[in-house]
């Protein structure tokens, strides 16, 4: 029974206040976030993240799931985009690894995302652009697509052809290996360009 499950997790709270929002592993307030989502009570699972962000010392990590990231992600999938933004915002000041995408794609790649499905795309480019200032690993990642490919896409999104055309051949630049898979990208902005 779901309601008995919340229930034995709220008496833990309870119980421990400080072992539910702080286990240094694995807070007991992160399971009972994922049981809310795996049962559909996203609304639940939200209020739980808005808790922690006042009670958990884990929450303003990047590289923490049940903390700012999340809390950003659900409320972009419930609709409220403007107060996702506001999260990753809060959590630009407050993370000092926002601009680090070293284990993480980076704090500073969602709230780019968030600026883009909010028409804000300009704010998405400088956002990526203060990524790659802050950012070690924007131009080269080890298991993924480097950020800088997000950019050109903004850049691209935004009209500014011939600024994602710069931006992927600094790419190339900085590291062949991208360039012999994502060589297209290229040539058809080539061709966009006139």
């Amino acid at each position: 029974d779901n309601n008995k499950v919340i229930a034995l997790y709220e008496e833990s709270r309870s119980a421990n206040p400080d072992l539910f929002w702080n286990d240094k592993y694995s807070p007991i307030y992160e399971s009972l976030f994922h049981f809310l989502m795996k049962t559909g009570k996203t609304e639940k699972a939200i209020a739980i993240l808005e808790e922690a962000k006042i009670a958990s010392r884990q929450f303003w990590e990047a590289s923490y799931s049940g903390g700012y990231s999340q809390l950003a992600k659900l409320y972009a999938e419930v609709g409220k985009i403007p107060e996702a933004i506001a999260i990753s915002l809060e959590a630009k000041t407050r993370d000092p690894n926002f601009l680090s995408s070293k284990s993480e794609p980076g704090g500073y790649t969602q709230l780019a995302s968030l600026y883009e499905q909010n028409g804000q795309i300009n704010e998405a480019i400088n956002t990526m652009l203060q990524g790659q200032e802050g950012d070690a690993n924007f131009w080269a990642r080890d298991y993924s697509d480097p950020n800088a490919f997000r950019l050109a896409d903004y850049y691209e999104k935004s009209g500014q052809i011939n600024q994602a055309i710069l931006t992927l051949e600094k790419i190339r630049e900085k590291n062949t290996n991208y360039w012999k898979t994502k060589y297209y990208r290229v040539c058809e902005l080539y061709d966009q360009s006139g």
